[in-house]
């Protein structure tokens, strides 16, 4: 938990703050602290960090779901790269359904 405490914490900006979220997000699942809701808690924690670098909330789209399980899996393996890349692809399109969403 302190590593994830330390990381929602950080002030990193851009890609730096990418990486941060995925790993909040891999560090809180992986540690898989309650009986239910462990994803749903990452996922929440993941956001928020996303938010204090200044990005929009991401969802991580059900089609994507086997794509974010072998990210999960890659975390295991001390590769948090292809969790951060499906993030920051799921980032690149909520911003652009907001900008579509204000033209």
């Amino acid at each position: 938990m302190t590593s994830v405490v330390s990381e929602l914490n950080s002030g990193k900006k851009g890609v730096e703050a990418i990486e941060s979220a995925a790993r909040v997000h891999y560090d809180m699942a992986s540690i898989h602290p309650f009986n239910d809701g462990n994803g749903r808690l990452a996922r929440l924690l993941m956001n928020l960090r996303l938010m204090r670098a200044g990005f929009h909330l991401t969802v991580l789209r059900k089609e994507e779901r086997r794509s974010y399980y072998d990210a999960l899996e890659a975390g295991n393996r001390r590769n948090i790269k292809p969790l951060a890349n499906l993030i920051a692809r799921d980032v690149e399109k909520a911003l652009d359904l907001y900008l579509s969403a204000v033209e």
